[in-house]
């Protein structure tokens, strides 16, 4: 590279703007700097660097392609399936846990797949009559167009449990998250039956306390109805003695009498 010095006389005496990086067809690019040396003067320094500008495009390219390299790993290990769709419902991008998620085949993971038919291959695999597999396919379908969004939970055959989430996008794209919640499932619903049965077990114990209650509120009524009985045999029994004892000691006081008039 090498130096370029100019001289530019300007008629009116004002520096003339020029811009700091000038860069030619050939791709040779060159930093102009300019100084006024006199009102009728203006000194222009050109230097070349090409080189410079090069090497950091390189650099910028190798950061790029780091960064998209990483990007990339990480969007391969997350434990979420991911998978994008063009505004025509066409498969853009999507990583190795979207395909196992799902068990789809290879030929329906590839660039260009319409989400119709990855939405059929997941019907089609749920117990339903074709006409019910067919509505909810077209239901599906035209809510996500519509950019209204899409959350459902899906069953595979041998019981594992997937959510799946459909959220629009700016350039109205949209974008597909499946996660397994077999294990969050699995504890919620281990919690609802070990509820259920808990409490069928109270339900069965409080319809027994009542049964005992009912038993022994009728022990009661028959003990008291016993007392009763028992308490009017003994007030009968004393009125009984009561009477007697009068009836027994009316002759012996009539004799007594008699004994003391005689």
């Amino acid at each position: 590279s090498g130096s370029i010095r100019r001289s530019v006389r300007s008629g009116s005496g004002i520096e003339t703007p020029y811009p700091s990086v000038v860069g030619l067809h050939n791709d040779r690019w060159f930093q102009i700097s300019h100084k006024t040396a006199s009102s009728s003067k203006t000194v222009l320094l050109s230097t070349e660097i090409t080189s410079i500008v090069r090497q950091n495009r390189r650099e910028k390219d190798r950061l790029i392609d780091e960064q998209t390299v990483f990007l990339q790993a990480a969007f391969d290990h997350m434990t979420q399936g991911v998978c994008t769709f063009s505004p025509e419902g066409a498969l853009l991008i999507h990583n190795e846990r979207f395909r196992e998620l799902l068990r789809l085949p290879v030929s329906l993971v590839r660039k260009g797949t319409a989400f119709s038919q990855i939405l059929e291959f997941l019907l089609r695999h749920r117990p339903m009559e074709s006409h019910k597999r067919d509505d909810e396919l077209s239901r599906w379908i035209s809510v996500v167009h519509a950019g209204l969004g899409l959350e459902t939970k899906f069953r595979h055959e041998d019981g594992d449990i997937l959510d799946i989430r459909v959220h629009g996008l700016p350039d109205e794209g949209f974008i597909l998250n499946v996660m397994d919640i077999t294990a969050e499932t699995q504890t919620t619903e281990h919690l609802e039956q070990r509820v259920h049965e808990r409490t069928l077990e109270l339900t069965r114990a409080n319809a027994r306390l009542r049964k005992q209650n009912e038993e022994q509120a009728i022990v009661d009524e028959e003990l008291r109805l016993a007392k009763e009985r028992a308490e009017e045999a003994v007030s009968s029994k004393t009125k009984f003695f009561a009477a007697a004892s009068h009836d027994l000691l009316q002759p012996i006081n009539a004799a007594k009498l008699l004994i003391s008039t005689m």
